[in-house]
């Protein structure tokens, strides 16, 4: 909106305008005016606002005064069309708002500060310093504008445009009402369109003033001021009215409706960047929230909001921003972004992805986005998303950056949707020796491994790859995990699978083999097999441009057969006896000790049953000999007992004592 008086001027004054009807001077004043503020867009019209245009008109010794009406600039890419739309805008002088107390006031409209269009096409408009800095909401259809605009002319008529009232009650005043506007269907009528706009600084509804006494404070009265949000139907008649929960949060800063839980029914999203949490210290953080209202079913106002989504970074302004994003990963639940512009690890700004589910909206952050940018702050200060810029068939975000002057965009990227099973047998047999070992010929338990991996997915690449990592008995450390591989002898073993234009799961079948008994100790804990699957790097090492989401990671186990019964529980009868064997001690000389212990089981299975000598001061463990083949850890032995068994001979501990 500037002009140059030659192609190479470095220097653009704004294009302020000068029109004289009669005896009024009308003038606009387009510097500093915004323009950008908010910008939509419908089908092939980009609707662009300047809340801060100013207007004037002089009429000999009287004037209207100079003051931010806004205005917008409505292009027609396709036809040609093009139109100014200020709806504020009129030729009243100012003692006519003076001698009428200003009542209907639209010179601080601030027009386009929020805007949005609705699926019939129609422009809304937020203007929220109108009557007076109530707030308002101004609408017309985009082809009326288009076809009701003079140029040449700055004062003009769009017949079909319409404001909301003008409210005298006192719980309005300064309530900035239209600072945001979404738009929605809330009342169950498919046929009219009903209107939701944001009123940050609305005042209690118990009264225009609420006196509140704080005498730990020292305070005898303070003004304050509560937030709304607003649901208006076609007629511009309440629906619904939500209030925030915080003085001075700034509920309703920004506004959102879209479907996020699949319900076919609206949900509202509400930000109050400024909401202050208590810390454990007692003192309130600035960190901001965000509200999930769910539409109900059936003709019921909207309740206590579903879901709070809270910041987490000091003074990040989380919830200034709030974009629908449409479905990312394509599991049918609409997702959301939402924006701290001062968050991040620097300061910089960042953008959060949360993905939409059947009740809501997850809790946590799919994703986060950390400012690109080296220089400058701000950056997602405002959001656009649910438009697929490159048409692969996903939506894509953009992110505006205003301090950097810069815009970031983020190309969604097609969603591989994995399908992972894994299939083991429900228990091993140490006894059935179905397999032998190639290198050493021993006889080993055998059994198979099924693994099937399956992909589908919108515009995925015809050649497809994936890697697929068994990992065996993975909650063991490797050297001592208790089933391998056959054909490696190894724990773990990575595939490549070639998915390429398959539209069904591909299986391997994998045989595996159990360890003997005398290489492991543990018989009882299962054994747990895990499948993961992955995308494979570029040659490059550069991540390929896709993303896995469905089944990637599935688990599965077995157990080792005991001699326990039907039950499957081990119910042991351990017995032990001791004598200290040898002759008599001696004073002042070394002597050995010689404990000798018996250890039987009369009842099932003992595993890991364990034998556990604690030495006096001055006592040194020296040696232990068994009449059976056993590894004793320090001061202990540790053998299977299994049922009816008895050592048929002595086991003895000698202990070397010094006195």
């Amino acid at each position: 909106m500037t002009k140059a008086s030659t192609p190479h001027s470095s220097l653009c004054p704004p294009d302020d305008e000068t029109r004289n009807i009669g005896s009024q001077t009308l003038q606009t004043f387009k510097a500093r005016q915004g323009l950008g503020a908010s910008v939509v867009s419908w089908k092939d019209v980009i609707v662009a606002c300047a809340p801060w245009q100013h207007w004037n008109v002089l009429e000999k010794t009287q004037q209207a005064e100079k003051t931010p009406v806004g205005g917008c600039v409505v292009v027609q890419l396709q036809g040609g069309g093009r139109a100014e739309y200020s709806p504020c805008r009129s030729n009243t002088m100012s003692r006519v708002y003076v001698e009428n107390f200003f009542n209907g006031d639209k010179r601080y409209c601030e027009a386009g500060f929020s805007s949005v269009v609705t699926q019939a096409g129609e422009l809304v408009l937020g203007a929220p310093g109108g009557y007076f800095f109530l707030g308002l909401l101004a609408r017309a259809p985009i082809a009326d504008i288009i076809s009701s605009y003079r140029p040449g002319t700055l004062l003009w008529n769009v017949p079909t445009q319409s404001f909301t009232y003008d409210s005298s009650k006192p719980e309005y005043f300064d309530g900035y009402r239209g600072y945001s506007v979404a738009v929605g269907e809330f009342d169950g009528d498919l046929n009219t369109t009903e209107y939701v706009f944001g009123a940050p600084t609305w005042s209690s509804t118990l009264g225009a003033w609420e006196l509140e006494a704080s005498k730990e404070a020292g305070i005898m009265g303070s003004i304050a001021f509560y937030v709304q949000v607003e649901i208006l139907d076609s007629y511009y008649q309440t629906l619904h009215r939500l209030h925030g929960e915080q003085v001075a949060s700034y509920f309703g800063h920004s506004v959102v409706v879209t479907d996020v839980n699949a319900d076919g029914r609206h949900d509202l999203l509400v930000g109050a960047p400024l909401y202050m949490e208590s810390r454990a210290d007692r003192k309130l953080a600035e960190v901001g929230r965000v509200y999930l209202y769910l539409q109900p079913r059936g003709p019921h106002a909207l309740g206590a909001p579903s879901l709070l989504l809270t910041g987490t970074q000091l003074y990040g302004r989380f919830g200034s921003a709030i974009a629908p994003l449409g479905d990312l990963n394509r599991d049918g639940y609409n997702d959301v972004a939402v924006a701290a512009p001062y968050g991040g690890p620097s300061g910089q700004g960042q953008v959060l992805i949360f993905l939409g589910q059947s009740e809501g909206l997850s809790s946590r952050p799919a994703q986060v986005l950390d400012s690109p940018f080296p220089t400058g702050s701000g950056f997602g200060f405002s959001l656009r998303g649910a438009m697929d810029i490159d048409d692969n068939g996903y939506p894509d975000l953009l992110v505006g950056a205003y301090e950097a002057s810069k815009v970031a965009v983020y190309r969604a990227q097609p969603v591989v949707r994995t399908t992972v099973q894994l299939l083991v047998q429900d228990s091993l047999n140490p006894a059935v020796k179905n397999c032998v070992l190639e290198q050493t010929k021993t006889p080993v338990s055998c059994f198979n491994i099924q693994m099937c991996v399956g992909a589908t997915g919108h515009n995925i690449p015809q050649k497809l790859y994936i890697n697929a990592d068994l990992q065996l008995d993975r909650q063991k450390p490797r050297h001592s995990r208790r089933v391998l591989l056959l054909d490696s002898q190894q724990a773990a073993i990575t595939l490549s699978l070639d998915l390429s234009g398959r539209h069904s799961p591909i299986c391997h079948t994998i045989r595996a083999f159990l360890r003997d008994e005398t290489d492991f100790r543990d018989k009882l804990s299962p054994i747990v097999l895990s499948l993961n699957v992955s995308l494979p790097l570029e040659k490059t090492g550069v991540a390929p441009a896709l993303v896995l989401h469905g089944d990637t990671h599935v688990q599965e186990q077995t157990r080792i057969i005991l001699d326990c019964g039907e039950d499957d529980l081990c119910v042991p009868q351990l017995w032990l006896t001791a004598m200290v064997m040898g002759s008599p001690l001696l004073f002042g000389a070394d002597n050995v000790l010689e404990l000798q212990v018996n250890a039987g089981n009369e009842g099932e299975g003992a595993y890991e049953a364990e034998l556990a000598v604690h030495l006096p001061p001055g006592a040194h463990y020296m040696q232990a000999l068994s009449n059976i083949e056993v590894s004793p850890p320090p001061c202990g032995i540790a053998r299977d007992l299994e049922g009816d068994s008895q050592l048929p001979q002595e086991s003895s501990y000698f202990a070397y004592l010094l006195l």
